[in-house]
């Protein structure tokens, strides 16, 4: 429709509630409105005000879904703020059979420990305790009918103070969605040993940047999944000191899989855990950087040097001159790393013919189309050529969503 046309422009009007812009120099972002940020900020005050005014304070259910729907929507936009939404949704489900305190679904352990009574009787004044344990541990009956008012779950406070720290600025923050230096993505390497800690990344200007020092007395009983991914947020924070982050996709690698996965799933049971997810989360928005935290192998990390480095060892590999670079191969898959993959796969997949595709035949091969081959139709229209086959998909892990997504 002619009214829905105009002319091309890179501060077009909002759509769906979001707004792209154009910013010479830097890239595309993309932020909402200042009314649905606003919006967003009163919805999360309003919340922490009524758990603040009175211990035990019920919830309005439908008050609660329609908040969580609106701040669903605003996550969109940012999706860093999707994570701290989960407790809402246990709030709100959190009264029905099978859920335990948390809101979560229980599991078959759980179930099992549940109908067991969870206790071990020590005297026979135990015999009566299993059912009090059970009501202790685990939600309330079950109940058939939706409630009016539901109990916050425990985690349900902390989220929200996560999202108002999200929240925190006046004016809608703006999410990076591609930045004009496309091609020159940040890498970084952090790794945290015994009483130390070292990390460097690749500068703008081709250099490299580094830190290494010993862990203090507070993080002398901590775990080495807090020490690893401790260092992982202060080496991002000191890269937005010097000004490395700002309008940036970065790539930081660690040989810690808990980091990644805490940071990819967004939340953790842990507290410490927790509020470095959150130190994270907010630099992101803070500076508009895209952050991704990815899983290296030990031995990669050795080669590279940043075992070393948090041992204070300062004249090999990288710190010697090597390329950062070179130790990153997401954009390898596993056919082009190890010649021998292909001959195994071959030697068990039976005697059908196998096609290995490229990606460029992600898009045609991959949906049985013969690339460069076509038929006229009884309409007389010209068509692809159809010829079903086993395929095999071998991507890098740099294209790994592109992939899923064929």
């Amino acid at each position: 429709m002619a009214r829905k046309r105009g002319q091309p422009i890179q501060t077009p009007r909002p759509w769906a509630g979001a707004k792209y812009i154009s910013v010479e120099g830097e890239g595309l972002y993309v932020l909402t409105t200042q009314t649905k940020w606003d919006r967003a900020k009163t919805l999360v005050t309003e919340f922490l005000k009524d758990l603040e005014e009175e211990a035990g304070t019920l919830l309005e259910v439908k008050w609660l879904e329609k908040a969580v729907g609106f701040l669903c929507h605003i996550s969109r936009t940012y999706p860093a703020m999707f994570s701290y939404l989960r407790s809402f949704y246990n709030t709100l489900n959190g009264w029905r059979c099978g859920r335990n305190l948390d809101g979560w679904k229980m599991g078959s352990t759980e179930w099992m420990e549940l109908i067991a009574g969870d206790i071990a009787f020590k005297s026979e004044q135990d015999i009566t305790l299993p059912f009090e344990s059970r009501q202790r541990k685990f939600s309330s009956m079950p109940s058939r009918d939706m409630p009016e008012l539901v109990k916050p779950v425990p985690c349900f406070k902390d989220d929200l103070q996560a999202l108002k720290l999200l929240l925190s600025k006046s004016e809608p923050s703006l999410h990076l969605v591609r930045g004009n230096k496309i091609g020159v993505c940040l890498v970084g390497f952090g790794d945290a040993s015994g009483g130390g800690f070292g990390s460097s990344w690749d500068k703008e200007s081709f250099d490299i940047a580094y830190r290494f020092g010993t862990w203090g007395p507070e993080l002398d009983d901590g775990s080495s999944n807090l020490r690893e991914f401790t260092n992982l947020a202060d080496t991002l924070e000191e890269m937005g000191r010097q000004g490395d982050l700002k309008n940036m996709e970065v790539f930081l690698f660690t040989d810690n899989s808990t980091s990644e996965a805490a940071y990819f799933d967004g939340t953790s049971q842990s507290p410490e855990l927790f509020k470095l997810i959150l130190r994270i989360r907010c630099l992101e928005m803070h500076f508009g950087a895209h952050i991704n935290v990815c899983h290296f192998a030990g031995k990669r990390m050795i080669a590279h040097g940043s075992d070393g480095l948090s041992r204070g060892n300062l004249n090999i590999s990288v710190m010697a001159g090597k390329k950062m670079l070179d130790f990153v191969l997401i954009h390898k898959s596993c056919l082009d790393r190890c010649d021998l993959v292909k001959t195994w796969l071959l030697n068990w997949m039976g005697d059908d013919p196998i096609e290995f595709l490229t990606p460029k035949q992600w898009f045609s091969r991959g949906y049985d189309l013969v690339d460069g081959e076509w038929e006229i139709n009884v309409d007389g229209v010209k068509m692809s050529v159809v010829k079903p086959g086993f395929f095999i998909w071998s991507p890098p892990p740099a294209a790994a969503v592109a992939a899923i997504e064929e």
